[in-house]
């Protein structure tokens, strides 16, 4: 398949940053795309907030703004089942007593 593609990140973990560069194996002058994900405190509620902000863009025409919307809208849904993973394995760790 020729959508394959490297996902490099460099995680800071004193400012709690990750920058994520997507680059593809094939067709590299069609897709760029970058983002900072950065986490925070939320005391009032004792969670952490992961807040990311990128960039998507598509140089194909007349079809490149719909393929970058189908990119980000995939990128949603993978960011809310990571969430939902990391709660269902939080809740079993603190019923198991392990953290």
């Amino acid at each position: 398949s020729k959508l394959r593609w490297v996902e490099a990140s460099t995680q800071d973990r004193v400012t709690h940053t990750t920058e994520v560069e997507i680059v593809p194996d094939y067709y590299t002058s069609m897709f760029q795309c970058s983002a900072v994900s950065r986490l925070s405190a939320e005391p009032a509620t004792s969670t952490t907030l992961r807040v990311t902000t990128g960039d998507v863009h598509v140089h194909v025409p007349l079809v490149g703004t719909r393929a970058e919307v189908a990119i980000i809208s995939g990128m949603q849904d993978h960011a809310a089942g990571e969430a939902e993973a990391l709660d269902r394995w939080l809740a079993s760790a603190a019923g198991s007593g392990t953290p």
